[in-house]
């Protein structure tokens, strides 16, 4: 073996696709592109609140920024609403059943490499659909859908 086959970053950074379920279990055709705990913007964003949880005892404040912490994780989604840290911060809020699939998933890093292939070739195309749609949907509401 090299040392490169142990290495996560890569995958981690460009993520997976992960369908999403109705809260009664049915399938529906929403998705959400996640990238890994390895990733990048994941580690960036674990410094910047473990520093902000490392003085703080509220627990509310604690809660929040995990959900934050896991909100960074997600890329880009089905949805016709921008996909904004801040949008995807207030979806985990309003539907932490989601949020537990991500972290269960995002904790199986096997997962970045068996999905990566599938989700690489159909997430590449999801997410310029996704894009164009919100451009379009951006055209007939005349809002801007600047990408973070």
């Amino acid at each position: 073996m090299k040392l490169k086959d142990f290495h996560t970053r890569e995958a981690a950074n460009e993520g997976i696709k992960i369908p999403l379920f109705a809260p009664d279990g049915k399938e529906t055709e929403e998705y959400i592109i996640v990238r890994g705990f390895d990733s990048d913007e994941f580690q960036k964003k674990k410094l910047e609140i473990d520093r902000v949880q490392a003085v703080t005892d509220d627990l509310s404040k604690r809660i929040d920024n995990h959900r934050k912490l896991i909100a960074s994780l997600v890329m880009d989604w089905s949805f016709e609403d921008e996909c904004s840290p801040d949008a995807v911060e207030q979806w985990l809020n309003d539907a932490p059943q989601v949020q537990s699939v991500i972290e269960n998933i995002v904790s199986d890093r096997q997962l970045f490499f068996s999905l990566r292939q599938a989700s690489l070739s159909s997430g590449s195309e999801s997410r310029q659909s996704s894009t164009k749609s919100r451009k379009t949907q951006s055209r007939r509401t005349g809002k801007s859908t600047s990408q973070s």
